[in-house]
């Protein structure tokens, strides 16, 4: 029986979480958004949008749920949200606006509408995909594993112009990235609560 429970164990633990725990994850514990304010559909236009690019391109299932995180982060899944606020002739002017907050050149670059959650997260997909076929393409990052690269891809996404002066951002990650270990580790915490429940009598 202990040998039955530790294999158990280590399956929850080694086994990528589902898009379903993904979920209950990004709606309960968004530290931008209260749980019962969220809007359940986009969650789960979200989790459409990102599994597609998950089944297109060989991103690892260990950053399953990077769109939720970064649009959490972002946003608190506010598809309005404005931010990077400035002011031009003594108004003030968001640089960022949207889900995932994206910068003027996105619109222009991708032909999104920013405040439209499903082109600015498709883009925002699209991007990290082309950034990370660069990194290779222009062999940045060398040494760094596979999944370090596409976490490199996502950083470059996310803050912008990447250069020999800042290292192409070869060793710095996303706040959002934080954001989604914290997820996996909870959901991992909670399988091995509920693999380590012994029914009475067993």
């Amino acid at each position: 029986m202990l040998l039955s429970l530790m294999t158990t164990m280590t399956f929850a633990v080694a086994t990528p979480p589902t898009y379903e725990e993904i979920k209950y994850a990004a709606i309960h514990h968004c530290h931008r958004r209260v749980w019962h304010d969220v809007d359940v559909q986009i969650v789960e236009d979200l989790i459409d949008i990102e599994s597609h690019f998950f089944k297109t391109h060989p991103i690892p299932v260990e950053l399953r749920g990077m769109l939720l995180a970064a649009a959490c982060n972002e946003s608190g899944y506010n598809p309005q949200a404005r931010g990077d606020w400035t002011k031009r002739k003594g108004q003030r002017i968001p640089l960022a606006k949207g889900i995932v907050q994206l910068h003027s050149w996105w619109a222009q670059k991708y032909g999104v509408n920013r405040y439209d959650h499903f082109q600015s997260s498709r883009a925002w997909m699209e991007h990290i995909v082309h950034q990370r076929n660069k990194i290779d393409r222009k062999g940045w990052c060398k040494g760094h594993s596979n999944i370090k690269k596409w976490v490199v891809a996502w950083v470059q996404t996310t803050r912008g112009r990447s250069n020999k002066k800042n290292n192409y951002r070869c060793n710095q990650s996303p706040s959002h990235y934080k954001h989604l270990k914290r997820w996996h580790n909870a959901i991992d915490e909670e399988r091995n609560s509920e693999s380590t429940h012994i029914e009475p009598g067993c």
